[in-house]
């Protein structure tokens, strides 16, 4: 009796000891599927996000695409773009130089010519850049 006692025992500890083990093994496996399930929601919601941001972005250039035609269309922008052009192929042709520059460039060439004092020289650079 006392025999079967202890192999009863040792049953009820063998087969506590498999429950422990098969619950921590049900408990980790649980673990691992809520990871799995938890890692495919995040996923998911990324590829959401990442899918409206693109949507959003082209709606954005769709946009801007739109007011660009309309701008370039618009009668008041083609005529300061025709202005524009046609200014800056003017302004090509006959470079426009300041009175200054001309003026201190004559001066130079006078003085290579006919060298003169610093006094005199100095005051004939304050008259020329007064003009």
């Amino acid at each position: 009796m006392k025999q079967s006692m202890r192999e009863e025992a040792t049953s009820y500890e063998d087969s506590a000891d498999g429950l422990l083990v098969m619950t921590s093994s049900v408990t980790s496996s649980s673990r691992k599927i809520q990871q799995r399930f938890a890692l495919a929601l995040k996923i998911q919601q990324e590829d959401f996000a990442l899918l409206f941001q693109q949507t959003k972005l082209q709606w954005i250039q769709s946009q801007r695409k739109d007011i660009q035609s309309q701008c370039f269309e618009h009668p008041v922008a083609r005529r300061i773009r025709r202005s524009f052009w046609t200014t800056r192929r003017k302004q090509q042709q006959h470079p426009v130089e300041s009175s200054y520059e001309s003026a201190v460039a004559i001066y130079i060439q006078s003085q290579a010519l006919h060298p003169v004092d610093m006094d005199s020289q100095t005051q004939r650079i304050k008259d020329i850049s007064r003009r």
